[in-house]
């Protein structure tokens, strides 16, 4: 009798393991849109700069050396990769969201900025979040490191290298920064390894910029610069971690659930 109640105690375990992970998708995904959260905010995620095709990189200098160990970062590849995996969480998360530059070729600051509005002009709901990597200005005759191609950078902090994550929103205060304040304390939470560069004058963390995406646009728009290109450790290697990339893109996510889920002003 007991060895028969252990038998059905293990197949009951089993079973429930085995059905969680489709209830658990049933309660995020797929279910009939009456039962999900309406989304408040239409986030259009821009990737900044154009990617690679056929094996030619579509945006001239926007990378880092070729390291010691074969690690390059195209900041537009990389960009467009994190991009994709960002609004298919926002999508997971139930929030509206598409890529606003999806293909391969660049697209002009000019024309990101009359997309938007165009798009912001029928869903007054729309919130860009644009995504980069950030570079320092590199002077090879003080830069520890040159690779085959010309291109000089530093091997770590310690030799020169520029580090960190800045988010950046228009001047003033807007919407935007409401945004921004909520994605950088998401961030640090999720990432507490990396230095924040932040500009705290006006009480908030973001720094204030007038890049066109930003300040030629109508719709409350962030800016993230995450980490550097020219500094291979630790950022280099942070871009190419993709457990570090999943974390990134998560913490995002994670920001902007909590600014719906905050009562709206």
């Amino acid at each position: 009798m007991k060895k028969h109640l252990v038998a059905i105690i293990c197949i009951t375990i089993v079973v429930i393991a085995l059905i969680l992970p489709y209830v658990d998708g049933l309660t995020t995904s797929f279910v009939h849109v009456d039962k999900t959260q309406v989304s408040r905010d239409r986030y259009l995620v821009v990737a900044g700069h154009g990617a690679k095709y056929l094996n030619v990189y579509q945006t001239p200098g926007k990378q880092s050396p070729e390291w010691a160990d074969g690690l390059k970062i195209y900041e537009g590849y990389s960009c467009k990769l994190l991009a994709y995996d960002l609004v298919y969480k926002l999508l997971k998360a139930d929030f509206d969201a598409v890529l606003l530059n999806p293909d391969s070729f660049d697209m002009t600051l000019v024309e990101r900025a009359n997309r938007i509005n165009q798009l912001f002009k029928l869903d007054s709901r729309v919130v860009v979040i644009s995504l980069h990597h950030n570079a320092q200005a590199v002077d090879c005759k003080k830069a520890d490191y040159k690779d085959n191609y010309g291109q000089c950078g530093y091997t770590s902090t310690a030799t020169g290298g520029a580090t960190g994550i800045e988010i950046y929103t228009s001047p003033g205060q807007t919407r935007s920064d409401t945004y921004a304040t909520y994605v950088f304390n998401a961030m640090k939470e999720s990432m507490p390894q990396f230095t924040y560069r932040t500009d705290l004058s006006d009480g908030d963390p973001d720094k204030e910029a007038n890049f066109t995406i930003l300040s030629a646009t109508h719709s409350p728009a962030i800016l993230i610069e995450w980490l550097f290109m020219t500094t291979y450790y630790p950022d280099c290697v942070a871009i190419a971690d993709d457990s570090i990339r999943d974390i990134y893109t998560t913490s995002i996510v994670n920001g902007l659930k909590k600014h719906q889920n905050e009562p709206k002003n």
